[in-house]
């Protein structure tokens, strides 16, 4: 059956071959080239900007049908995955375009890429290089939809680095800053805990009128006039990069200068980021609300060895 299958594969490909389209053939590519994810991102980016298939990949593992989806490639004579891959080994290839389509049709295709390149190293690296290559302008937007960061991919989105640009004009508009943990309901002035926040902060004796107002987000440090942008009100996320945020605040505070700072953040790796930036000039060194809990994630906790 199997051999079958493959005579099968190789009978598609010879066609294509003969009729004079582009072919990229897994089974002939040299490794050295294709393991490092560089050629594969290039020829893959030139796909996105394209406005017609420029090639077919012929004979690949399935894992890589929902990339080859979300950048407009054809393929043919897909393989199963010589490892296993979550979602995609044991199914047909057939299988596999229905979840493509499910995906599509519900906003969420490049969620399902980002998902299955987790699961396979050199899909990994090359989702990796096509996205450090993009612009805000090449990048499949699904409109409307949810912006869910699940994965360190999610935050090489285009559209998702795109949000530094639209912060860089931030201005500096009061003596003082006030950093503030996000919320669920957006914008954030409209959640209940940020408004219970306002309030403890003002009966603590906080000059309000006199406090630039800075969430900081998984997406990045937001501040008060950016709190409606079209990006901040669609996503969410269950994963964060401490050390990208930390860039990004650095960048942001970049042209302020504050004569004082509050942390009015719960979340214990988010002020330690504070503390990092104080020491190294970018703010004076916060202050806190005695009365707020902090709390932490466990790979962050400091684990005690029993004696």
């Amino acid at each position: 059956m199997e051999a079958a299958g493959q005579r099968d594969r190789r009978r598609k490909i010879s066609a294509l071959s003969a009729s004079g389209s582009t072919i990229i053939n897994y089974s002939t590519l040299r490794q050295d080239w294709f393991a490092n994810g560089n050629f594969m991102a290039r020829a893959l980016q030139r796909q996105l900007r394209a406005r017609q298939p420029i090639a077919t990949y012929g004979g690949f593992p399935r894992h890589w049908l929902p990339l080859f989806a979300w950048v407009g490639a054809h393929w043919c004579g897909s393989i199963e995955p010589p490892n296993y891959i979550p979602l995609i080994s044991g199914r047909s290839e057939s299988d596999i375009v229905a979840e493509i389509e499910t995906a599509r049709a519900n906003g969420q295709l490049r969620l399902l890429v980002e998902l299955v390149a987790s699961a396979e190293v050199v899909l990994c690296e090359t989702l990796q290089r096509i996205d450090g290559r993009l612009a805000e302008r090449d990048f499949k937007e699904e409109k409307d939809k949810q912006v869910i960061l699940t994965t360190w991919h999610g935050y090489n989105r285009a559209d998702v680095r795109a949000i530094d640009a639209v912060i860089a004009d931030f201005k500096q508009t009061r003596p003082g800053v006030m950093f503030i943990p996000c919320a669920k309901a957006r914008p954030y002035q409209n959640s209940q805990g940020y408004q219970r926040l306002m309030r403890r902060a003002a009966q603590f004796g906080l000059d309000m009128d006199g406090l630039d107002k800075i969430v900081i987000t998984s997406l990045g440090p937001v501040p008060e006039p950016y709190w409606e942008h079209d990006l901040v009100q669609r996503y969410d996320t269950g994963v964060r990069d401490i050390y990208r945020l930390l860039v990004q605040t650095r960048a942001l505070l970049k042209r302020t200068d504050y004569k004082t700072a509050w942390d009015l953040m719960g979340f214990v790796p988010y002020s330690d980021m504070l503390r990092m930036l104080h020491l190294e000039g970018y703010i004076p060194e916060p202050k806190k609300l005695a009365s707020i809990r902090r709390r932490n994630i466990p790979s962050y906790r400091t684990t005690r060895v029993a004696r």
